[in-house]
């Protein structure tokens, strides 16, 4: 998911597990942001 303010998260709504991607560097952010452009 991608907040209002452009941090990135990863959110399974089964298990209630929820992670931001900004503390896996830059680089693997913009991984994520290009797989939710997709």
């Amino acid at each position: 998911m991608r907040f209002s303010d452009g941090r990135i998260g990863l959110r399974d709504d089964y298990t209630d597990f929820r992670a931001e991607l900004v503390g896996f560097g830059a680089d693997n952010e913009a991984v994520f942001a290009r797989l939710l452009e997709e």
